[in-house]
Formats: structure tokens, sequence, C-alpha cells
């Protein structure tokens, strides 16, 4: 497959950004599912300590699935 610009190495990159688009898309919605599950409670009666804990909760959690949308990224082009 090539693109209109008569590229036929262009498919494959084009097939992997397309698949990093998509894993990205999942991340976020999980990152959003977590931190709406996390912020549920009101903050307003969270101490200082418990807030910064539930920021390294969320960075952590970002570190992840970003890692896993890395990771995931080299598998689907090799597989296109």
């Amino acid at each position: 497959m090539a693109l209109p610009n008569g590229n036929p190495h262009a498919a494959p990159l084009a097939n992997a950004i397309d698949n990093l688009r998509t894993a990205l898309a999942q991340s976020a919605a999980l990152i959003a599912a977590r931190v709406s599950t996390l912020l549920d409670t009101s903050l307003n009666y969270r101490t200082t300590e418990e807030l910064d804990q539930l920021s390294k909760s969320l960075e952590q959690t970002a570190r992840e699935y970003y890692q896993q949308a890395r990771t995931a990224a080299p598998r689907h082009t090799q597989s296109s």
C-alpha cells in the first residue's frame, strides 16, 4: 500500500503512527477513568499528605500507561 505521495515506505510509517495514536487514546481513557475514581471522594476532606500520595499515584499510573504504549508501538509496527 502506498500513500498518495507515491512513497511506498510511507504506508508502514502511517500505520505505526495510527497504532500509536490508538494506544495513546486508550491510555488516556484509562487514565481518565483512574483519575475519576481517585478523585471521587471530595478533596476538601483530604490532608496535604493524602493529596501528595494521590499525586504520586497518578504520576506513577501515567508513567505505566506511557511505557505500555511505548512498548506496544514497535510490536504494532513489526506486525503491520
